[in-house]
């Protein structure tokens, strides 16, 4: 227990000092990679930081899908474990709803003739609106594959947890936030 209470406060420390760019479901790898992020400039603090950002993420999905996992009568030592795939392929998830998102978004803009400088931010709301669209419905069914077919939850239970995750970890919260703050 009291390792846990560590690792948990480890990750909270973490979160508190990543840089507002990288908390989007808890990562955002590509302000780490890009000029932006100095990958260039500090390779070392852009892996210190991407190791971070991911066990963030990792602590939130353990919250979300592991622990009521576990309640539902799942081992939590192999939730855990799978927990690490998880991590990784809902980033990969991630990326995928937020290209459908925009591609979207851009189909939208030709089909409805968005233009001018209005356009272009009615181009971006579509955007951001779809991409935490396409983003909690990727990650919402990459958890219900690990809940259902992995793990063998009831599939009602699965559903609900599916969708908590598609929408508590969803990546695109920090786009809505930052928007939000600025508009």
């Amino acid at each position: 227990m009291r390792r846990a209470r560590a690792t948990a406060l480890a990750c909270w420390a973490g979160a508190c000092l990543v840089p507002v760019t990288a908390r989007a479901d808890a990562v955002d790898f590509w302000s780490v990679f890009s000029r932006v992020g100095n990958w260039k400039e500090s390779p070392v603090k852009a892996v210190v930081l991407l190791v971070v950002v991911l066990a963030v993420n990792y602590a939130l999905n353990l919250v979300v899908l592991g622990l009521p996992a576990r309640r539902l009568g799942f081992g939590l030592k192999r939730s855990a474990k799978d927990l690490i795939g998880f991590t990784l392929f809902a980033q990969v998830a991630d990326r995928l709803g937020i290209v459908v998102g925009f591609a979207v978004a851009t189909a939208c803009a030709f089909l409805f003739k968005f233009k001018g400088e209005n356009g272009l931010g009615e181009w971006f709301l579509a955007g951001i609106a779809l991409n935490f669209v396409f983003c909690g419905i990727a990650v919402g069914f990459l958890a219900y594959h690990y809940l259902k077919r992995r793990w063998a939850l009831p599939v009602t239970k699965s559903r609900w947890l599916a969708l908590a995750a598609g929408v508590i970890t969803n990546p695109s919260w920090i786009m809505v936030t930052w928007f939000g703050a600025r508009h």
